[in-house]
């Protein structure tokens, strides 16, 4: 998954989404978590906001075809 971030401010928690990650490299992170509009800095899981759309390759459907089984078993 590919997506653009920026740095913000205390307000931006309110405005965007934000992705927890780790550096593998310089400028590339590994994308662990995502919190949509956490309301605060100590709710989000780093200060880098999600600013546009995503690019996901196409194995998303795999993981989302079992995500699917796995909710169904629940109910």
């Amino acid at each position: 998954m590919t997506m653009s971030k920026k740095n913000t401010t205390e307000d931006g928690f309110k405005k965007y989404g934000f992705a927890g990650e780790k550096e593998v490299e310089s400028g590339i992170i590994r994308v662990n978590k995502i919190i949509e509009k956490p309301g605060s800095r100590e709710a989000s899981p780093s200060d880098l906001a999600s600013i546009s759309g995503f690019v996901i390759t196409p194995d998303i459907y795999q993981h989302l075809e079992e995500a699917k089984q796995n909710l169904q078993r629940l109910t």
